[in-house]
């Protein structure tokens, strides 16, 4: 009987998570993407489960005598459970023997069970092309003169809901679906996502906190420390480091992407839990609900796979990735690779947004997200540029089979209106900080440690923030001259045409190979004259601030290097301050402007010493 190995994945998720800025309605599609994929390995007694991420199911199917009939049944059933949503289910043959071990050790034989893979990711891009990007739910009959639904504005209402102070709003049953099972759930994801694992010390089951979390926005960002504060959010998204490349190292077989996958599971959910109890413990975690009880300000918006999506307080969003980091650090998958054991570190990259409540989920989910890509991208440069060895002192293949870029890293954005970055990061850091967005795009801080984070806020407080405020206005460069808005004028009549004497008279008076040599000379001297005069509004603020404080230059330098870990980490690639393209004392500068903007999501309305 021939093997099979089938993979049901939901495409098109950008589409699926921008059709709202519904908090529920974003939850229930995470939810209900990673819960379909279960439903199969529930409902088809034939799937034998090999995978399952957040929204992917990949199964093996052992005497199967009609393929085409099995993959229909189970795009009948997404098509019956999960209208709402868009699919693509493939199967592709296989030897189970030789994508099996030992076998799939064999050389020739190792290959296998990746092509397989890739195969399946091939044919389910083909069949994405096919199919329509939003799946359109049918509709009964309006209920409403306005037929948009008010959820979406998107699908056509074909019934009403009430939700927050919204009353009997036209939606569509679909989205009304969406938004009860994203309401309802909220609370049992954590026991249900749990409860499958034990403790790693204590192998007792594992079971989130005896608390409510908090099921809308509002109450999870209300009644802040402070006014500043109060109705802010903070949008942690984190993504592992090369973790397709370290199952094309370590995975060959069924059987090790089924221990992969275990593995990352139980991490994952250790995490989870250790996080959610961490957090249960801090009093600011915490909101008072109307009838007395207490619920917690913690919102998971994507779980599984290598991605989170994390929403908590303004004011809790460094120490939550702090905690985070904490808790994943040390984090590594060891295998076997040519009789070698191989440690590969299980990193992760964070984005963390910092906005308003009224901003769109889905777009800071996206923005999340880039900026997380921007510091896996500046991972891998500086491995580059810091482990160019030469050919006599190279690593062995086994080490060297290691990808670069694998470093817990993180950056930050604040957005203080209801804004967002539309466009790439590179020129909005320009646009925001002028010169200084170069070394903005260019920073490059590790893993943000729960020490040093406390000794920044220490730190912090010591410092008045008039004067804070005023270094980093110093800081900022000058404004460039603007640019014309109009264009210049078109000349009416057309020139006359040159004559030969009047060529004659032109070569004559053309300056020479030496003036124009001097004349360069000359202009490349006053562009460095401006670019040594220009900071020198920082160079006279820096000095007043540190006789302000009594610091010296050693002091001074302590402060930012307290600071730096936080807020700028290296530059990467390393920025000369002598390339006539850069400023002088560039990153210096930006860090005081850095910290301007995230002093109050630091010292969450803590008073100053």
């Amino acid at each position: 009987m021939p093997h099979y190995l089938i993979k049901a994945e939901a495409v098109n998720l950008d589409a699926t998570f921008s059709q709202s800025d519904n908090i529920s309605m974003f939850r229930a599609a995470s939810l209900t993407l990673r819960d379909a994929v279960k439903q199969l390995h529930k409902n088809f007694d034939c799937l034998e489960k090999v995978s399952i991420g957040a929204s992917i199911g990949l199964f093996s199917v052992e005497n199967c005598t009609d393929i085409t009939q099995l993959v229909s049944k189970i795009k009948a059933f997404i098509n019956e459970h999960y209208r709402a949503y868009t699919f693509v289910v493939n199967a592709v043959e296989v030897d189970k023997s030789r994508i099996s071990l030992p076998n799939s050790n064999r050389e020739e034989n190792i290959a296998l069970f990746g092509e397989a893979k890739e195969a399946l990711i091939t044919a389910g891009r083909r069949a994405q092309l096919q199919q329509s990007t939003i799946a359109y739910a049918p509709v009964s009959a309006l209920n409403s003169a306005e037929p948009v639904c008010e959820l979406t504005h998107i699908l056509v209402a074909d019934t009403t809901l009430s939700w927050q102070n919204k009353v009997n709003r036209p939606v569509n049953s679909e989205a009304k679906k969406r938004f009860i099972y994203g309401k309802e759930n909220k609370q049992q994801f954590y026991r249900s996502e749990l409860s499958e694992f034990t403790h790693s010390d204590t192998g007792q089951k594992l079971a989130p906190p005896a608390i409510q979390f908090t099921d809308n926005l509002e109450a999870l960002s209300g009644n802040g420390p402070n006014n500043q504060l109060s109705n802010k959010l903070a949008y942690i998204y984190l993504d592992g480091n090369k973790f397709s490349k370290l199952q094309q190292l370590a995975v060959h077989s069924i059987d090790e992407q089924i221990l992969f996958d275990n593995t990352m599971q139980r991490k994952r959910a250790q995490l989870l839990h250790d996080l959610l109890h961490w957090a249960s413990q801090k009093q600011d975690f915490k909101t008072q609900n109307t009838d007395g009880s207490e619920s917690l300000r913690l919102e998971t918006l994507l779980w599984g796979g290598d991605e989170m999506l994390l929403v908590v307080p303004a004011w809790l969003g460094f120490e939550t990735l702090g905690k985070i980091f904490e808790l994943t650090q040390g984090w590594q998958y060891s295998f076997q690779k040519n009789d070698t054991s191989i440690t590969f570190p299980l990193t992760h990259a964070a984005g963390l947004v910092f906005c308003k409540k009224g901003t769109p989920v889905y777009r800071m989910r996206k923005l999340a997200r880039k900026l997380a890509d921007n510091k896996k991208h500046h991972a891998v440069e500086l491995d580059e540029h810091h482990h160019n060895l030469t050919s006599q002192d190279r690593p062995s293949p086994e080490q060297n089979a290691l990808p670069h870029g694998l470093h817990n890293t993180f950056d930050f954005l604040v957005l203080e209106s209801v804004d967002y970055a539309n466009e790439k990061l590179a020129p909005h850091f320009e646009k925001r900080y002028s010169i200084l967005g170069l070394y903005r795009n260019a920073t490059f801080c590790e893993a943000l440690s729960l020490t040093s984070l406390d000794k920044a806020k220490h730190k912090l407080k010591l410092l008045s923030k008039s004067q804070v405020y005023a270094l980093a206005k110093a800081a900022m460069p000058t404004a460039k001259p603007a640019m014309p808005t109009a264009k210049p004028a078109m000349p009416t009549a057309k020139p006359a045409m040159p004559t030969a004497k009047g060529d004659k008279l032109k070569e004559e008076c053309a300056p020479s190979s030496k003036q124009k040599a001097a004349l360069s000379r000359e202009k490349e001297e006053k562009k460095e004259q401006d670019r040594i005069k220009e900071p020198l509004p920082f160079i006279k603020q820096k000095a007043r601030f540190c006789d302000i404080n009594g610091f010296t230059d050693d002091q001074y330098n302590a402060l930012l290097a307290t600071f730096s870990p936080l807020l700028i980490g290296n530059i990467t690639p390393p920025v000369d301050d002598n390339n006539r393209e850069y400023i002088l004392y560039g990153p210096e500068r930006l860090l005081w402007v850095l910290l301007t903007e995230i002093w109050e999501y630091l010292l969450a309305g803590e008073d100053e010493e």
